[in-house]
């Protein structure tokens, strides 16, 4: 074996070992200030496919989505199984659907 083809072969090693540990200890962990990112205290890394601009977007529809699930269903505190509760938050998740909606399809640029 000729002294290039040696480097080349040791190169290639050295490459493998590190491809070997960046798949046994991945990639270092990335943080950002989302608030979904922020647990009991804790900021945790961001998930692989975390897009703050997108999360940003989504939180600002939150007040809208939540003015309408209160014209939709009124909520009682004598309710002993919650169920105004619970219609409350299915048509606050609805809400939140139909508002983002657009979103989603920007992202996937159906826009």
């Amino acid at each position: 074996m000729n002294s290039s083809a040696y480097r080349r072969e040791k190169k290639t090693d050295a490459d493998l070992n590190d491809i070997t540990r960046a798949e046994d200890n991945g990639p270092p962990p990335r943080y950002c200030s989302c608030s979904e990112c922020l647990i009991s205290g804790t900021r945790i890394p961001r998930p692989k496919h975390h897009d703050c601009e997108n999360i940003s977007k989504r939180n600002a529809l939150i007040p809208e989505a939540m003015r309408l699930a209160d014209l939709r269903v009124v909520v009682t505190d004598d309710d002993e199984l919650n169920s105004s509760r619970i219609a409350w938050m299915k048509h606050f998740s609805l809400a939140m659907d139909e508002l983002a909606a657009s979103l989603l399809r920007q992202k996937n640029g159906n826009a």
